[in-house]
């Protein structure tokens, strides 16, 4: 087993290793694409011109998939109390915003962790343990290769506002804490092979009163959730097949852009005409400008020269170019499994009823693949937030997340379907669920539907007169 110092140089090296493709993803997400396919003479010709400008159709797709990832809520068991105790803790984080923050890093960075402190002393309130976010350039996770279920280290290391590199490292049974002690301004997350070069020192908290720090948990607290996951313990960002497709697109409307730059309009010429020289410049004289108040007028022909004549090219036409863009953008659809109408916008055809539903079928069961894997993340993440409470219910291995529904429906097709469903005896409670009511609306209802049903008049039983 390797010490504490040795899983902290392994996991730098990891973090190194996979830093450079997730630089990337993040770059064409925001815009920053490649640019290798501009000519030299492109660049030669028109300098910066048109170099910043991209139809950038990557945050679409992720966009797409995380718009319709939203947990609702818990369902532990059959302990309703662990339900009501799991959403408490899950408030208290702020998770129903960073839980979208979490699932919008996986799909773009292929990966996201989140981190579970367990000590009390971190977070100010007690009956809720902190649950971070965590960025996959600064934390990773090392699992078993014997068995990938199992999480042997987890390394977070970042450079602070002096200069100062930090590495915390977690392991099953301890925290450990470095601070290097040298003072960098060049050490960023684009250099991470560097840190293994830095003399360390033990760090230690505010609160901290020990080094390491011991815990009881029994396993690292940090949970990965990895986007497209591998049996190599590895995952692919939703826009590994995009980039050269997008790649291409970019290249095909900077092109368009250029044929309207120069080619657009129609271009007039003049045939047998000796242009008229500035004897100051030596420069052809520009006699000929096209107005609505201006008329042209040639010199008539002598000594039997041919006859002045003047005429235009046909402007480019762009629809190939444009049609040519579409089909790319479709084939983004088909791969990542986008709605075109998401895409193309207004040239594409916009579908309504069943043919919405029908084309949001790849969508839809690719959200809900999702929801599987980041699931299962969400209940380990629940699991060790009771364990730093030490609290039984983190032995609780049948739980579940409560997913928003990933499909489109129009709101009176939701409800005539819950409608019907209640025909068949469901009860209120998992109708309200299945509409979407989070569970802290669920307990409100509930509330009030047992106060009006108290409140309801009690019908009064006459009984006959005995002869």
């Amino acid at each position: 087993m390797p010490t504490p110092e040795e899983w902290r140089n392994l996991l730098l090296k990891r973090l190194d290793e996979r830093k450079g493709r997730i630089t990337q993803y993040i770059k064409y997400h925001e815009g920053d694409h490649d640019t290798r396919y501009i000519t030299q003479e492109f660049r030669e010709a028109f300098g910066r011109m048109f170099s910043g400008y991209v139809e950038n159709f990557c945050p679409l797709v992720t966009d797409a998939v995380r718009e319709r990832l939203a947990v609702t809520g818990f369902r532990l068991g059959t302990d309703l109390k662990a339900d009501e105790d799991a959403n408490r803790i899950w408030q208290e984080n702020g998770l129903d915003s960073d839980s979208q923050l979490c699932h919008s890093e996986a799909l773009v960075k292929s990966e996201a962790s989140v981190i579970v402190s367990p000590f009390r002393s971190e977070w100010p309130r007690p009956n809720a343990p902190l649950i971070t976010i965590e960025d996959p350039r600064q934390v990773v996770v090392a699992l078993d290769p014997g068995n990938r279920k199992i999480r042997q280290a987890a390394l977070k290391s970042w450079r602070d506002d002096e200069g100062h590199l930090h590495a915390t490292l977690y392991l099953a049974d301890a925290v450990y804490k470095w601070r290097s002690k040298q003072k960098r301004d060049d050490f960023t997350l684009e250099n991470w092979s560097e840190y293994v070069k830095v003399e360390w020192d033990q760090r230690q908290g505010p609160n901290d009163q020990e080094w390491p720090l011991k815990h009881d948990l029994g396993v690292v607290p940090v949970v990965s959730f990895v986007n497209r996951p591998r049996l190599d313990r590895t995952g692919l960002s939703e826009l590994e097949e995009v980039m050269p497709i997008q790649d291409a697109v970019n290249q095909s409307i900077r092109n368009g852009l250029l044929i309207g730059e120069m080619a657009s309009f129609p271009q007039r010429y003049g045939i047998n005409m000796e242009p008229e020289i500035d004897t100051a410049t030596g420069q052809p004289v520009e006699r000929y400008k096209a107005s609505i108040k201006r008329l042209w007028l040639a010199p008539p022909p002598s000594n039997g020269e041919p006859e002045s004549k003047f005429g235009q090219f046909p402007a480019a036409d762009l629809t190939p170019l444009v049609k040519w863009v579409e089909q790319r953008i479709q084939h983004i659809a088909t791969i990542t499994r986008t709605p075109p109408h998401y895409l193309l916008g207004q040239s594409g055809v916009m579908p309504s009823g069943e043919s919405l539903k029908a084309t949001e079928t790849g969508l839809v069961a690719k959200v809900r693949e999702k929801q599987r894997y980041f699931g299962e993340s969400w209940e380990e993440v629940m699991r060790l937030a009771f364990a730093a409470l030490d609290d039984p219910r983190k032995n609780v291995h049948d739980s579940e997340v409560i997913w928003a529904d990933a499909e489109s429906r129009t709101e009176a097709e939701h409800v005539d379907a819950l409608v019907k469903m209640g025909s068949l005896g469901v009860p209120n409670e998992a109708l309200w669920e299945r509409w979407g009511a989070t569970p802290q609306e669920i307990a409100r209802w509930k509330t009030q539907q047992m106060a009006e049903s108290l409140l309801a008049p009690v019908p009064l039983t006459v009984v006959p007169e005995v002869a």
